[in-house]
C-alpha cells in the first residue's frame, strides 16, 4: 500500500452526533440499538462443577469507547411468588442468584447522573414496593449478600419499579444506548427498574485514540483517521493537528493538507490556514479519490472565505 492509498477518506468519517442521532433513530424503529452480549456459563469459573439452576451470564454493552458488563446468575420465577416473598422487600439482595451480581466501568462514568470510577463492584439491590435502593459496593467478589458492608459502598442511588409484562427468568438488559449514555434495565417476573449509565465520550475516545496512536506511529493512517475525526467534531484539535501534520509530512496530497488546514482555521491561525488550503488545491490530483477530493475542495474554497 502506498503512502498516499493509506490516507486515502475510503469512508465517511462519522461524527458523535451523526452516530448518537442513529443510534436513537434504530433504537426507535428497531429496538435493537444495543450492541449487547448475553451469554450463560460465561467465565470458566461458572463452567466448572454441576450446572446451576440459575445459570451464570454476562452482559456487555459498548457505550462510545467505553464498556460497561454486568456478570450475574439468572434465578427463574417458576411458580413462585417473588416481590415481598422470594426476595423480601426493603431487605439486600444480591440481585440474582449464587454470587452477588458485578458490575465494571472501563472507564469513570456516571450513574443517573452521580459520578462512579472506573472498576468492579458487587451489585446491590434493596428492593422496595414503591422505591429500590440500588448499591455499587468496592467489595466485588462476595457470596450472595451475607457480607454487605455498607461501609464500602461506592454509590447508592434510588429508583422507582415499574409493572411489565411477565419476564420468567430475571434478566439485565440494555434497551437504549448511545455514543455518550446507555439505559440499564433489571426485569424479573412483572416488576423491572432502571437506571442509566453514562460517560464522558470525548475524553474516553482521546485515551483510546492516543492509545491506537502510539501503537501505530504518529504518520500512520490510524493518527490520520482519529485527526479527522478529531477536526469533523471539533475536539482535541491541538492533539489532531500534530497527527495531521505529521500525516500531511508521510503523504503530501489533498486530504491530508485539507485536514491540516482546516484544523489550522479552527485553531484561530487563519494565516497559516490560508497557506495550506491553498497548497491542498495543487495537490488534487495526486489525491485518492481524485473526483471526490475536487467536490471536497470546492467547499474548502468556501470556507477559506471565512477564515
Amino acid at each position: 500500500m502506498s503512502r498516499t492509498q493509506m490516507f486515502s477518506p475510503q469512508a465517511p468519517i462519522v461524527t458523535i452526533r451523526g452516530a448518537i442521532r442513529a443510534a436513537r433513530a434504530m433504537a426507535l424503529t428497531t429496538g435493537f440499538a444495543t450492541a449487547l452480549v448475553l451469554g450463560q456459563a460465561a467465565s470458566a469459573d461458572a463452567q466448572a462443577g454441576p450446572p446451576r439452576v440459575s445459570p451464570q451470564a454476562r452482559l456487555t454493552q459498548t457505550v462510545g469507547a467505553a464498556t460497561v458488563e454486568i456478570v450475574y446468575s439468572r434465578p427463574s420465577a417458576r411458580d413462585r411468588a417473588i416481590w415481598g416473598e422470594l426476595v423480601p422487600w426493603d431487605a439486600i439482595w444480591r440481585t440474582g442468584a449464587n454470587e452477588a451480581s458485578t458490575f465494571t466501568l472501563s472507564h469513570d462514568g456516571s450513574i443517573d447522573g452521580k459520578p462512579l470510577p472506573a472498576g468492579t463492584y458487587a451489585l446491590f439491590t434493596i428492593p422496595g414496593a414503591e422505591q429500590w435502593s440500588v448499591i455499587f459496593n468496592k467489595v466485588a467478589e462476595q457470596w450472595g449478600a451475607f457480607s454487605h458492608d455498607p461501609e464500602q459502598d461506592a454509590l447508592v442511588i434510588q429508583t422507582k419499579p415499574r409493572r411489565v409484562p411477565m419476564h420468567e427468568t430475571m434478566t439485565f438488559d440494555v434497551p437504549a444506548v448511545d455514543l455518550e449514555r446507555a439505559t440499564i434495565e433489571l426485569a424479573w417476573e412483572r416488576t423491572a427498574i432502571a437506571f442509566e449509565v453514562a460517560f464522558d465520550t470525548s475524553a474516553a475516545v482521546l485515551s483510546k485514540a492516543e492509545a491506537e496512536v502510539a501503537e501505530a506511529g504518529e504518520s500512520s493512517r490510524v493518527a490520520f483517521n482519529w485527526a479527522r475525526h478529531f477536526q469533523t467534531e471539533g475536539i482535541h484539535l491541538d492533539v489532531a493537528l500534530g497527527w495531521a501534520t505529521a500525516a500531511a509530512k508521510a503523504a503530501d496530497h489533498y486530504w491530508t493538507q485539507s485536514v491540516r488546514a482546516r484544523l489550522l482555521a479552527a485553531l484561530g491561525q487563519a494565516d497559516a490556514a490560508k497557506v495550506a488550503a491553498t497548497h491542498a488545491m495543487t495537490v488534487i490530483d495526486g489525491a485518492p479519490n481524485p473526483d471526490f477530493a475536487k467536490r471536497d475542495a470546492a467547499k474548502l474554497a468556501e470556507e477559506m472565505a471565512s477564515w
